[in-house]
């Protein structure tokens, strides 16, 4: 793998194991400009770090301040991580926003002690803002991945088991990221161009692409809940029999991390809150619990940030020889024929492409998503850690 690649890709998965989606709390009406933090610091990592503002006076369109979480004002924020061991890493702030138009600050963390304790410290606005100091959490490894296809209704099921924690209770969360293989109906070389009229060669094969997804919703448990404290079958999410996932190669990657009873009890909360309203912008019953605190006034804050010894991965790779597929869309039968080079056109301008040209106009017709993977959202680049 290039330094490029190993760079994006850790990223990835470093923005996957720390990002808690945005909310938006009750809000008190005297709290008009809240900081709000979130992340996690995990040791030896490039961490992302995200801070925004909930529903302020400081933009000019008025009418854009609809009380989402709100990109900060034009205070340029510094931000970084402090141990009690006099340790200090300088958050860089990137040019990326997010979609809700939070600053990322990327954080390059070196080992942490885990004897020590770690916070987020943030200068913002004239006031100064800080997460609680907290050793970082060790997290166990994950002992398997597991999957499982019920005949009754085709489900595939991906489940893991973590080992044991050394000592005492654990909290953990799991995300994934998934990628996966697909392929055309019928392989191609050949495609109706409309801007020559006729039929021209492919420079890249388009029938064998891949896929990509984050499952970034935490599913989070207690090992106490357990026989023996340890996390065992846990049913992380299911995939549909008709689903092209599972169509060629199918691959899971799990992330593991282990949080504290706070951090745990923060991301309880908010699932709780925001299941069934609406979306996480809903307005809240209720306030959320926050680990970030101002140390220059009484200002209120939000968010909350973890602090992690480390992270586990494991990686589940799946054939589509082994389940049981059904294709979605029956390509087959949904075959149109051209007897004109008019009729070309228009089959064209209808999401239809050519996969068997006999001259003259003649030819066979399929949907273009039948024939071109891209079509299908798939990228004709294979990824670097691709095992098949």
């Amino acid at each position: 793998m290039n330094r490029i690649h190993y760079i994006l890709a850790l990223l990835t998965v470093l923005s996957v194991t720390a990002c808690i989606d945005p909310f938006t709390p009750d809000i008190p009406p005297s709290d008009n400009r809240l900081v709000v933090i979130q992340g996690t610091i995990v040791s030896d990592s490039i961490c992302p770090i995200w801070v925004s503002e909930t529903n302020t006076d400081i933009f000019s369109d008025a009418s854009a301040n609809d009380g989402k979480t709100r990109q900060a004002g034009t205070s340029d924020p510094r931000l970084w991580v402090e141990g009690s061991d006099g340790s200090r890493y300088d958050g860089v702030r990137t040019n990326a926003t997010a979609p809700d138009g939070r600053y990322t600050f990327m954080v390059s963390v070196g080992h942490l002690n885990p004897d020590e304790t770690y916070c987020v410290r943030l200068d913002f606005h004239s006031e100064s803002y800080q997460s609680v100091p907290a050793r970082p959490e060790p997290t166990p490894g994950i002992e398997s991945i597991n999957w499982s296809q019920e005949p009754s209704d085709s489900l595939v099921s991906i489940s893991v088991t973590a080992e044991a924690p050394v000592s005492g209770e654990c909290f953990m969360e799991w995300k994934c990221v998934e990628d996966w293989e697909i392929l055309a109906n019928h392989p191609v070389y050949r495609y109706y161009d409309p801007a020559v009229g006729t039929i021209v060669p492919f420079d890249v094969d388009v029938s064998q692409g891949w896929k990509h997804a984050e499952r970034l919703d935490p599913l989070i448990a207690a090992s106490s809940r357990y026989p023996q404290n340890r996390v065992t079958d846990l049913l992380l999410y299911t995939i549909s029999g008709r689903d092209d996932r599972i169509s060629v190669i199918y691959s899971t990657h799990v992330i593991q991390r282990a949080l504290s009873r706070e951090e745990y009890e923060y991301i309880e909360t908010e699932q709780k809150q925001t299941s069934g309203m609406g979306g996480i912008f809903t307005p809240m019953p209720g306030r959320l619990p926050t680990n970030i605190r101002c140390t220059t006034s009484s200002r209120k804050a939000l968010g909350f940030v973890g602090v992690s010894l480390n992270v586990a991965h494991r990686r589940l790779y799946i054939e589509g020889r082994e389940v049981e597929y059904e294709r979605d869309y029956p390509c087959d039968e949904d075959i149109l024929l051209s007897e004109s080079m008019a009729e070309c056109l228009t089959f064209w301008e209808e999401g239809y492409q050519n996969y068997l040209w006999l001259g003259g106009g003649n030819g066979k017709w399929m949907p273009n998503m039948c024939l071109d993977v891209r079509a299908r959202g798939a990228s004709l680049v294979r990824p670097d850690f691709w095992a098949y």
